[in-house]
């Protein structure tokens, strides 16, 4: 099973009961969660490298803002080890930072040291007056196509919309050159406002998608982080799965494998499913239906090796 550091701020979590992002990352996606505060903010050096190192450090929404927590990600020690943990390929996701745009941004330069970005030129804070965002179909197609269907609509619905918070974004990041990075998503001006590392896996974040519960997009871009091109597809029927079956999908999680069912009984995830072999997202497609039943120790070895 995948492990995800959940780096939150302490203060939010006592005042506001929608800013708990754990129950999201263990019921809704089903990978473990590590939590940290800045309580326990050095503790989170011991999960980036080795045995215990986690799939991906996610910074919740103004998780930054905490003086302790930001002190901590920006020494130099953290810098070089969580350089260490991005070139051994862990993963990042950095969302809606406010206060530190406030903070940081008059300042000017990278608010996130931690990543080794080179082009950032500040995180600003800004009035989203402009109201149309574009999803980037160029090279972040994955992020609104799997493992769920997303759509722009969606996104604005979700933030327009919302009973925690309504707004669209906040904050804008700024690059001296965009060539370090692309973007995920954009306004109409064609400024970033989801935008991921060209060579690492890290992606930033303006919108505010764990407040708002955008939870389809969060998930896609958690696991779109974590496997890039490597997730493994299972066509089924309705028959009640074998021991063997949950035992394969068991032995797959522990090997880190990230997979996806499709009935073949429903005509829109047969497509969906041709459309992500095609976008190159999924690699490796088993198709079982009676025979389900008759998964040995043997197939799975040998998918856990093609793969």
């Amino acid at each position: 099973m995948f492990k995800i550091a959940l780096v939150q701020n302490a203060s939010e979590l006592r005042n506001y009961s929608f800013v708990d992002d754990t129950k999201l990352i263990k019921e809704t996606i089903g990978f473990e969660c590590i939590n940290f505060t800045s309580c326990n903010i050095h503790d989170l050096d011991n999960y980036l490298i080795g045995q215990n190192a986690v799939s991906c450090v996610l910074f919740a929404t103004n998780s930054l803002n905490d003086p302790k927590t930001y002190e901590h990600v920006c020494s130099n020690e953290f810098v070089d080890l969580f350089q260490r943990y991005l070139d051994e390929g862990g993963s990042t996701l950095i969302l809606h930072q406010i206060h530190l745009a406030k903070k940081v941004g008059e300042e000017g330069g990278n608010p996130f040291p931690f990543i080794g970005a080179k082009q950032i030129k500040r995180l600003t804070k800004v009035s989203s007056e402009n109201k149309d965002i574009v999803l980037s179909r160029e090279r972040s197609v994955s992020f609104f196509k799997f493992p769920n269907i997303v759509t722009a609509d969606d996104i604005l619905k979700c933030s327009k919309n919302n009973k925690n918070i309504e707004a669209l974004y906040w904050t804008l990041l700024e690059f001296n050159e965009t060539d370090e990075f692309i973007p995920v998503l954009r306004n109409g001006n064609g400024e970033y406002l989801i935008s991921k590392m060209l060579n690492k896996k890290v992606v930033i974040s303006s919108l505010i998608l764990d407040w708002q519960r955008h939870d389809k997009l969060l998930e896609n871009i958690l696991i779109n982080l974590i496997i890039p091109d490597s997730a493994i597809a299972f066509i089924t029927n309705n028959e009640t799965p074998g021991l063997g079956y949950s035992f394969f999908l068991k032995s797959l999680e522990n090997h880190k494998l990230y997979y996806k069912i499709y009935n073949s009984n429903i005509k829109d995830d047969i497509e969906r499913l041709k459309e992500c072999v095609n976008i190159g997202i999924i690699n490796t497609v088993l198709v079982l239906g009676k025979e389900c039943k008759k998964v040995s120790e043997k197939d799975i070895n040998k998918c856990v090796k093609d793969h």
